[in-house]
């Protein structure tokens, strides 16, 4: 099953585009990180899967549940994910260094 799909995800600010047109597929029990130079669009990236920022265009799937349209559902899911990290890492974001983000699916 895919955890998240990112499908055209863009993000723009005034003149700068952060993300351009990102397709990400992870699939469930896949180790993923982020990697990039500063200014490369990771945090943007993860701001949106986390629903922290809307995207200027496209979607992204997190748990089957859309960013854009079940933003709320996605949140719970998150949300649920926080109270149960020590035993079940099934969904684990880690910020490393400000360059590299992990996510364990």
């Amino acid at each position: 099953m895919q955890a998240i799909k990112t499908m055209e995800l863009v993000k723009q600010y005034k003149n700068l585009t952060a993300v351009d047109k990102l397709h990400l597929d992870i699939w469930e029990g896949e180790l993923f990180s982020l990697l990039g130079v500063n200014g490369a669009g990771k945090t943007t990236t993860i701001k949106m899967l986390t629903c922290l920022t809307k995207p200027t265009n496209g979607d992204a799937l997190v748990g089957g549940y859309s960013i854009v349209k079940e933003s709320e559902a996605v949140l719970l899911i998150l949300w649920k994910q926080r109270f149960t990290m020590p035993r079940d890492l099934s969904l684990l974001l880690v910020r490393v260094r400000k360059t590299c983000y992990f996510l364990r699916i």
